[in-house]
């Protein structure tokens, strides 16, 4: 059972440059969120970070010359999400993948769904880098974008290479969902 009805379910930066996208447990519980996912016709949105040529200049635009680059607004052709996620996302027509230059992704969900026309107002969110990108881009989804948003974040398809405390996550009232059993919340 699903706390949420209806969501669009968010990947970030499931990589193979991210070492804590590297995990098989990680990676096989972010698979079982698509399939979960793709059964209900729900959007999935991917995160990813472009190519570190692309990426850097974009960094050294807004770093050197004040220029913000805006989030890019179009999908990903040759995505580098980790190709087991890929596999699982094959032949469904409700996903896009978007880049991202910085941490936090959240204005690239809103313009991905806004585009798709994948109405959304809840979020279902998995994937690596937790205590950096998922964080940011839960954060300001909550607090730029939609405030009154249901947010869960699925706490065995998250992963981090660092001491990290979930109670990060406590001020932005995101439900902590265990995993295999969707509807067990963590208090």
């Amino acid at each position: 059972m699903l706390i949420i009805p209806n969501y669009a379910l968010l990947i970030v930066d499931a990589q193979r440059q991210f070492e804590a996208a590297r995990c098989p447990v990680t990676l096989r519980a972010i698979c079982r969120e698509v399939d979960i996912a793709r059964r209900a016709n729900l959007p999935i949105v991917v995160l990813e970070f472009p190519p570190d040529d692309l990426l850097h200049a974009a960094v050294e635009l807004e770093r050197h010359k004040g220029i913000i680059t805006p989030p890019p607004r179009h999908d990903v052709l040759k995505p580098t999400t980790d190709r087991r996620v890929m596999d699982a996302l094959a032949g469904y027509d409700k996903f896009c993948v978007r880049w991202k230059h910085q941490s936090d992704g959240s204005a690239n969900v809103i313009y991905a769904l806004w585009d798709h026309q994948w109405p959304s107002e809840n979020f279902r969110v998995v994937g690596v880098n937790t205590d950096k990108c998922v964080y940011k881009t839960i954060r300001n989804l909550r607090e730029q974008f939609r405030p009154q948003a249901r947010i869960e974040l699925v706490l065995d398809a998250c992963n981090t290479t660092c001491d990290f405390d979930w109670g990060i996550f406590d001020d932005l009232n995101v439900e902590m969902i265990a995993g295999d059993n969707q509807s067990e919340k963590i208090a």
